[in-house]
């Protein structure tokens, strides 16, 4: 009886996805957004990126003296 059930629920399931495929008009767009957007994230990434590196070529050796760790002498 269970195996009955779980099939009359499976042959329901595929009919109603077969029906709701059939109502849509076709052909679909390969892709559902447009793709001449810029990626903002990747954007923000690279700038934070080169700042980060303008900042680490500006700083200072640490042993150059400009830092002095301790009492000045």
């Amino acid at each position: 009886m269970t195996a009955l059930a779980a099939l009359l629920l499976v042959v329901t399931l595929v009919y109603a996805l077969e029906r709701a495929h059939r109502s849509r008009p076709g052909p679909w767009p390969p892709l559902a957004g447009s793709t001449d957007a810029a990626d903002r994230d990747a954007e923000r990434v690279r700038s934070d990126l080169r700042a980060a590196a303008g900042r680490a070529a500006a700083a200072p050796v640490s042993g150059s003296g400009r830092w002095r760790s301790g009492p000045a002498r």
